[in-house]
């Protein structure tokens, strides 16, 4: 428990981690309340999806940052003096990740409800609830990747590079040179994040798997590299 608690006071001493939080938290329902007209519960619908797509990007600053500020000014060793086993070090980061990727997916998720509710007068059901938590799970392994990422690197930058990169835009870019990139890890749930499912992408529970072989590859090679390389 004292190890869990420490990264947590790690996580939330830092301003970007803060700052990434609460950007993925507040970018969908923000950009929902915004938006001006009227909304029918379709429309209001495929927005919340679209928004929560984009409040990926939010995931990859907090991850990238976290796991990478222990490759900066020496910071690995000084942690490893209190934890010495970097399997554990690194589990436990992970874990508190995901942790807190489901808070801010759960915590984003009711805010765009509540703000359906009140300003468009939308009633909810219980199949949309269900979305959402498939979309939480989309949400975990999205975290999942970049994290490992940012071991496999050992930099937080080029981790966030990559994955904010291609949530925002530049995986459609590389889909529209080649249809294999629907198997990159954001544009393999695209249609988790549409109302209306498109045959251009991936099905939901294909793209999931698709989207943990992903997360699976890159965390078993994380984990080997996090305990075959030295420390300095």
């Amino acid at each position: 428990m004292k190890i869990i608690h420490s990264e947590i006071i790690k996580f939330f001493s830092n301003i970007w981690c803060v700052l990434g939080l609460i950007g993925t938290i507040i970018i969908a329902p923000l950009i929902l309340f915004l938006h001006g007209g009227y909304l029918s519960a379709d429309e209001v619908i495929s927005i919340s999806l679209r928004n929560l797509f984009i409040g990926q990007a939010g995931l990859t600053v907090f991850t990238s940052i976290f796991i990478g500020q222990e490759y900066m000014h020496s910071q690995l060793r000084t942690s490893l003096i209190t934890v010495p086993s970097r399997f554990k070090l690194f589990k436990t980061k992970f874990l508190i990740l995901i942790m807190i990727s489901w808070l801010a997916g759960l915590g984003t998720s009711i805010i765009c409800l509540a703000v359906g509710a009140f300003k468009y007068q939308i009633h909810w059901t219980a199949s949309l609830a269900h979305g959402a938590l498939i979309i939480l799970i989309s949400w975990t392994l999205i975290v999942v990747i970049t994290a490992s990422l940012a071991v496999i690197l050992r930099s937080q930058a080029a981790s966030m590079a990559i994955m904010f990169s291609l949530i925002l835009g530049f995986s459609q870019m590389i889909f529209g040179l080649t249809k294999l990139a629907k198997y990159l890890p954001d544009l393999a749930v695209m249609n988790l994040f549409l109302d209306h499912p498109q045959k251009l992408f991936l099905s939901g529970s294909t793209g999931l798997i698709v989207q943990f072989s992903w997360a699976f590859i890159l965390t078993l090679l994380a984990f080997v590299m996090i305990e075959k390389r030295d420390v300095n």
